[in-house]
């Protein structure tokens, strides 16, 4: 046979194993925290860095308020919404972002072990998953301070207090449960937003055994 049929073979081998190692799987990250965390700016900064989307529950859910008396209802109480909604709400959105192509950052999950599972087995595996973390107070006084044009609904003081009870509660459980299994590694929000973007990245790093920039 020619050598130019067996290396335009050879060549066309070659770029058919290139583009499956450049076509990857998309993979997925978790950055969660409590109300007045600052979840936006931290995942906003890893999706960037990681060259992924972002998406973020809360916005997803605060717009579906206007067209769902249900989901308004949950989440002008401060209580959690179905998970059958948020997972059909956050599938929409991943579809409808083509930066969500190779995975992305997500933005408030998860809540609990059956959110973490159910995401994993209808959507895709999840490298990391980061909680912010800082005292009820500090949190308390993040969003008392929100200028008036950015305050919502539920930061109002009593759905305030639901939100942060119910925020810990939940917590308190899918991070033992999630510790078990190497991920849920927690970062204290009570610091400059440079330290907080560097331990966020120093935790993302240990958890997907990536090696730090020099």
């Amino acid at each position: 046979e020619p050598v130019s049929t067996l290396q335009g073979a050879a060549d066309t081998a070659g770029a058919q194993e290139g583009a499956a190692e450049e076509k990857k799987p998309p993979v997925y990250t978790f950055i969660n925290g409590g109300p007045g965390t600052g979840k936006k700016a931290v995942a906003e900064s890893l999706a960037y860095e990681t060259g992924r989307g972002y998406i973020s529950v809360g916005d997803i859910l605060r717009e579906e308020m206007e067209s769902d008396a249900e989901v308004a209802e949950a989440v002008n109480a401060g209580t959690s919404v179905t998970w059958k909604t948020v997972i059909n709400l956050v599938k929409q959105q991943i579809q409808a972002q083509p930066e969500c192509a190779a995975g992305c950052v997500v933005g408030g999950l998860p809540r609990t072990e059956e959110q973490y599972n159910s995401f994993v087995r209808e959507i895709g595996p999840v490298d990391a998953v980061v909680f912010l973390t800082a005292s009820e107070e500090v949190l308390q006084k993040n969003v008392s301070e929100k200028p008036e044009e950015l305050r919502r609904a539920d930061d109002a003081e009593d759905v305030l207090k639901v939100r942060l009870q119910t925020y810990g509660e939940e917590m308190a459980k899918v991070l033992g449960y999630l510790k078990e299994h190497g991920q849920g590694l927690e970062v204290s929000w009570e610091a400059a937003m440079e330290t907080v973007l560097a331990n966020v990245r120093e935790v993302y790093n240990k958890q997907t055994g990536k090696q730090p920039d020099p």
